[in-house]
């Protein structure tokens, strides 16, 4: 029996080793209460999207929430010490603003071990069309990231 789990470890380790896997925080926006529904729904949204892609994994928003509340009861909240609980090198979290004409912005921060200096990026969105929202901030994460994915 070890013997055979012994092979079976040394058939599958160099397969997980050659998988480096990005990990990446997505906390819930921030949103204005006339657009406070796009603060989590984007969250979500982003977090499925970049699961879809190979060798990327976002851990549930509501568990990121848990842990930066946590951090904070106990006053010990920054990037890094939410990052280092998901094992992750990246940490993005934002402001949704509403504009006129059915238009907004997507303030986009990203913290972490991936970034000594934090970094944000702002995207206009149309508000009137969820599905487009959320491809405009993805395309942005996905160009600011260095990260490749099909059009599905």
């Amino acid at each position: 029996m070890k013997k055979i789990l012994f092979a079976l470890v040394c058939f599958v380790l160099p397969f997980a080793i050659a998988q480096d896997v990005m990990r990446i925080v997505i906390l819930p926006f921030n949103a204005s209460s006339s657009i406070e529904a796009y603060g989590l729904g984007l969250a979500t949204s982003l977090q499925r999207s970049l699961n879809a892609i190979n060798n990327v994994y976002v851990p549930p928003v509501g568990d990121a929430f848990q842990v930066t509340q946590r951090l904070l009861q106990t006053e010990q909240i920054n990037p890094a010490n939410v990052a280092s609980a998901f094992d992750a090198g990246v940490l993005i979290a934002g402001d949704i603003k509403e504009e006129a004409n059915n238009t907004g912005s997507v303030l986009l921060g990203f913290s972490g071990p991936d970034y000594p200096e934090s970094k944000q990026v702002e995207v206009t969105v149309p508000l009137d069309s969820p599905r487009a929202l959320v491809q405009q901030v993805t395309d942005a994460i996905l160009r600011e990231l260095n990260l490749n994915a099909t059009p599905d």
